[in-house]
């Protein structure tokens, strides 16, 4: 056997795409997919979210099915879910990580926000980052460019640079648009991968949602987030519970 021929036998068995039950109930005309990556584990608080979704939407028709990836590096995991989901019969593709904890209305509210002018949609969760629990979106500021965490969180959309992909919706047209300004780059690695960026600190590796939320932007398409809130489960639940309850005491000190 070809060494080429071996990896493409390796990435069919990590990549399994599972057709049906359908999922959950966003617009009829709104079909997706989830899409997840693991590296043989995940949470159970997860698999019983994807338990839920498809109980809450037996008989729906409104999801192609779950693609799950299971490779050590994040970035080639998550490519291997988007190729497999543009070959599919449908127009989202819903990334959610193996440490997110969501109810099937939250998935259908989501879905329900994409639209053509909003291709990246992100749902809310929280991680502690350097001592402070905070949102994962982030806005850029300045040149060369700072990182800063979204101070408001406003209800329904709004616009933001980057975001965590552990919750986060993406259409169809955002993919083969940055497919497409990829190959006009001659670069093959179209949408997940660690860019090398300038910030005000100097020159940094950027990590593979970084880098696509980046990719997006140069493509012409948005990022935005969207104030549905899901279970990010870590050491504890960091929920818009906890951290209400953290900023809350943070305003006290």
């Amino acid at each position: 056997m070809t060494a080429a021929r071996a990896s493409a036998d390796v990435i069919r068995r990590r990549v399994r795409t599972i057709v049906g039950p359908p999922i959950v109930g966003a617009r009829s005309e709104a079909r997706f997919v989830v899409g997840y990556c693991h590296r043989g584990m995940v949470h159970e608080g997860f698999m019983r979210s994807l338990l839920a979704l498809q109980a809450a939407d037996r008989g729906r028709g409104q999801v192609a099915g779950i693609i799950q990836a299971d490779n050590l590096y994040l970035h080639i995991g998550r490519n291997q879910v988007v190729e497999a989901f543009l070959t599919m019969d449908a127009d989202w593709l819903l990334f959610v990580d193996t440490d997110i904890e969501f109810e099937p209305w939250q998935a259908g509210a989501l879905v329900n926000h994409g639209d053509a002018n909003h291709q990246i949609v992100a749902g809310l969760y929280f991680a502690w980052l350097e001592n402070t629990l905070a949102p994962t979106w982030f806005t850029l500021r300045g040149e060369p460019p700072a990182f800063a965490t979204v101070g408001e969180i406003r209800s329904g959309l709004q616009p933001i640079d980057v975001c965590g992909m552990g919750f986060t919706l993406i259409g169809r047209h955002a993919l083969k648009e940055m497919q497409a300004e990829r190959l006009m780059l001659r670069q093959h690695n179209s949408w997940f991968g660690h860019d090398v960026i300038t910030t005000k600190d100097g020159a940094t590796v950027a990590g593979e949602d970084v880098t696509f939320c980046l990719r997006a932007k140069a493509s012409g398409v948005q990022t935005w987030g969207c104030s549905i809130p899901v279970t990010h489960i870590k050491t504890h639940r960091e929920t818009a519970e906890t951290f209400q309850r953290w900023r809350g005491l943070q305003e006290e000190v």
